[in-house]
């Protein structure tokens, strides 16, 4: 099993939803064996698995890179926000 699909998995809506039912005690939460072996995980052929891993991914890279050019973005917005209140910058 390709070990980062069954983590998309574990992580995604409904694996969340399984595993909250499952926890036990309040302030510091656990999970048991059995609990573990009642997960309901779809497991497609390993092909399908590698497929899905490699595209979440991707996306997560892309979402990486959108988030540093926004980062960018808004510190050159700052930059010339900061030139027009200074007057060093003309509208």
């Amino acid at each position: 099993m390709n070990k980062f699909y069954l983590s998309v998995v574990l992580n995604s809506v409904i694996g969340r939803i399984q595993t909250q039912r499952n926890k036990i005690g309040a302030i510091q939460t656990n999970i048991t064996i059995p609990s573990i072996k009642n997960l309901i995980i779809p497991i497609p052929p390993e092909p399908i698995q590698d497929k899905i891993a490699n595209e979440v991914k991707t996306r997560i890279e892309r979402a990486k890179e959108l988030q540093e050019k926004e980062k960018q973005i808004v510190e050159k917005a700052k930059e010339k926000i900061k030139k027009i209140i200074l007057g060093e910058k003309k509208i």
